[in-house]
């Protein structure tokens, strides 16, 4: 049956933030996890790390960009999906999207976040998760 066969990556029919977001998941999961440096001597990442290394092959890519990205890119919006999921305020400003991934460096830094709970949060937040919406865009009433 044509059905039959898995999908090469398992990852069909997601949004690329979400597939950006599993990738890092499994840098980390490889790679092992650290906190307070996007990469440690021993090639151990922080999520913003592995996020880096998921969107540009480097875990310290993204520290080059001085933390600027475009708002709508998947790496943004795979960093502003783990902050909604960890508590963090929707961003009313650019400025408050950079505070997005200060959240989520903080969150990956709180001691009791082991690596294995950081990479079942990535994995959690990209299949059922959702970036904040952009405050530009409308917003549905609840």
């Amino acid at each position: 049956m044509p059905f039959d066969a898995a999908p090469e990556t398992g990852k069909a029919g997601l949004a690329p933030w979400q597939t950006l977001l599993l990738d890092a998941a499994d840098i980390m999961e490889r790679r092992g996890g650290c906190k307070g440096e996007l990469v440690n001597k021993r090639g151990e990442v922080c999520f913003l790390g592995a996020l880096s290394a998921s969107a540009y092959g480097d875990p310290f890519a993204l520290h080059h960009t001085g933390g600027r990205c475009d708002h709508n890119s998947p790496l943004m919006q795979a960093v502003s999906a783990m902050a909604r999921h960890t508590h963090a305020p929707r961003p009313h400003d650019a400025e408050q999207y950079a505070r997005q991934m200060s959240h989520t460096a903080t969150w990956n830094n709180y001691y009791a976040h082991t690596t294995q709970f950081i990479v079942a949060t990535m994995r959690t937040v990209a299949v059922h998760g959702r970036p904040h919406t952009s405050p530009w865009e409308e917003v549905a009433p609840l």
